[in-house]
């Protein structure tokens, strides 16, 4: 499972270098929740359909890692709920692998105190979007933890690489 979660993890992050467009497209906190669809790889890693970005749920010890958070609020309520279904573990950890909306939006649906990860670029441009007032994520929502090159974290007892 390790190796899954790091290849998963190596492959999905990969984009975390790719320009942010802090700005959603129109409407985009109205969008309705999305139909999202489950598919287990593994015990504890799910690939989660819809909600116009793809997502990931990697369930460890103690809490739930979720890779991107969907487009919208009612997006990120949707993804949370999904996650209440196969575990009662909290969401301790999200990881942004950019900072397009459709993975950024759902973040205002998660709980203040929870580790955001992305690379610095992302976390940098989130930031100015927030200072313009343009951006669609709380201030108190902005990455916590932040990296520049490829990093193994070992996150709530599952081993991964972010790169």
């Amino acid at each position: 499972m390790r190796f899954f979660c790091s290849l998963y993890c190596s492959m999905v992050l990969a984009l975390l270098v790719n320009p942010l467009q802090a700005q959603a497209p129109q409407g985009a906190p109205g969008y309705p929740a999305p139909d999202l669809k489950l598919h287990p790889l593994t015990p504890a890693v799910y690939w989660v359909e819809g909600g116009v970005g793809n997502t990931g749920i990697i369930v460890g010890e103690k809490g739930v890692i979720v890779l991107d958070t969907t487009i919208s609020p009612a997006g990120g309520k949707a993804l949370l709920a999904e996650v209440a279904k196969i575990t009662p573990k909290p969401v301790t950890t999200v990881i942004l692998t950019h900072g397009d909306i459709d993975h950024i939006g759902g973040l205002s649906a998660f709980p203040d105190g929870v580790v955001i990860i992305a690379h610095s670029n992302t976390k940098k441009r989130l930031k100015a979007a927030v200072a313009s007032g343009r951006s669609r994520v709380p201030a108190n929502l902005l990455p916590n933890r932040t990296l520049d090159v490829s990093e193994d974290l070992t996150l709530e007892g599952v081993k991964v690489r972010l790169m």
